[in-house]
């Protein structure tokens, strides 16, 4: 007897050994990478190092530097002007910043004004927006001076405390929609074509985690503690694929968390596409050591339904876009492109024999970031290198 029973628990010890080799992740420090992602409608790329902006153009496929020689700490680009800010260091933590405008075509750049905080910038149309917070927006012309600059958070303040969107006209500039809720500016959009000039697109109230997508003047909340999205001026909330998200007890008792970034959402009519992260950690975007899986959802608008589209069912395959109907996975340094009416799957690039550079000399995963501009994916991770030597960057046409 007392062989047998040593017998079974040996059995036993192999049988448990085996599941729990079997549930293991192996090398699992080779896929700890974070994707990054984004959806940009401009025509370059744009990262700061050794007091320059470098601008990499998708359509010339070549970076072009500008700047003055100090560090930019943001900018944005347009056709005709770049627009940056620089730190001043004022001595322990405080800093004051310096805006700058710099001419594209004779990389010649004038000081336009000091500033006591930096700001988000963005160029709609022929105006700059400055955002410093939801309660304080400024806006000026492109080619007009620093003192011509408004703040549109005191146009609104006899609707403070108010949520909604007005109407904003100012002599001498274009017409604006204002939306705000509890008073604080959470974007602007143009009164003509609706399209956003500068908004807050990930707008965290720590209280419900609510995020905020804006996208031909619409706006939808959306609280990914209960995973439901409403929209602006709705009471109701509508449930995210409650068949899954809904009926799984890990979410129920907060042992998974669902992670998305409205940045990550595409919209095609009135369907939006969203890529959420599945982990055991809440953080702002999912490295593999946080993920368990992917999956691709899809809402629609119209009749307030969802579905679940693609699963990629563990973390060694990350969803970095959706374009009409094909779903584009990144696994084992390959970008694949999955047709989701058929199934099929096709490699579309070796990242590895692209040359890109994914590891740091002492072993540590960079981020990999992943931007769309038009036909056209934009994939870089910044290099160890120095001098002019700082970022490895493919343009891949999807098309193909």
């Amino acid at each position: 007897m007392g062989k047998k029973r040593t017998l079974a628990i040996i059995l036993l010890l192999c049988v448990l050994g085996g599941l729990i080799a079997c549930g293991r992740k192996e090398k699992e420090d080779e896929y700890t990478y974070t994707i990054k992602l984004n959806d940009n409608a401009s025509g370059s790329k744009q990262f700061s190092s050794c007091g320059y902006l470098w601008v990499y153009s998708v359509t010339d496929q070549m970076f072009t530097k500008y700047g003055n020689g100090e560090m930019p700490s943001s900018w944005t680009v347009g056709d005709t002007y770049i627009f940056f800010t620089t730190e001043q260091k004022n001595g322990g933590m405080d800093s004051s910043y310096k805006l700058w405008r710099c001419n594209k075509s004779t990389n010649e750049c004038e000081f336009l004004g000091d500033m006591s905080s930096d700001a988000r910038l963005n160029i709609h149309e022929n105006y700059l927006f400055l955002a410093f917070g939801k309660d304080k927006v400024w806006l000026m012309p492109v080619e007009g001076d620093f003192g011509e600059r408004i703040n549109l958070a005191e146009h609104l303040a006899e609707n403070d405390g108010d949520s909604g969107r007005y109407e904003l006209d100012i002599a001498g500039y274009h017409g604006w929609n204002i939306y705000s809720y509890d008073g604080d500016i959470i974007a602007v959009t143009d009164q003509d074509d609706h399209s956003v000039a500068i908004s807050n697109v990930l707008s965290i109230d720590v209280r419900e985690y609510k995020h905020w997508y804006y996208k031909d003047g619409e706006s939808i909340e959306f609280r990914d503690d209960y995973f439901q999205y409403r929209r602006a001026g709705e009471d109701e909330w509508h449930d995210i694929c409650p068949e899954y998200f809904g009926n799984i007890l890990w979410f129920k008792l907060g042992i998974r968390e669902v992670n998305f970034l409205p940045k990550r959402i595409v919209k095609e009519g009135e369907k939006l596409y969203l890529s959420v992260e599945i982990g055991r950690t809440k953080v702002p975007e999912m490295s593999q050591k946080h993920l368990e899986r992917e999956v691709l959802v899809e809402i629609d608008l119209e009749t307030d339904t969802s579905r679940m589209l693609y699963d990629t069912r563990n973390n060694r395959t990350r969803i970095v876009g959706y374009r009409e109907g094909n779903v584009y996975l990144l696994k084992d340094h390959i970008v694949y492109k999955n047709v989701l009416k058929t199934g099929e799957q096709r490699e579309m690039y070796d990242l590895g024999q692209e040359s890109m550079l994914w590891y740091e000399e002492d072993g540590e995963h960079k981020d990999v970031h992943f931007e769309w501009y038009g036909d056209y994916m934009v994939v870089w991770s910044y290099n160890n290198g120095d001098g002019e030597n700082l970022v490895t960057i493919k343009s891949l046409d999807m098309t193909r």
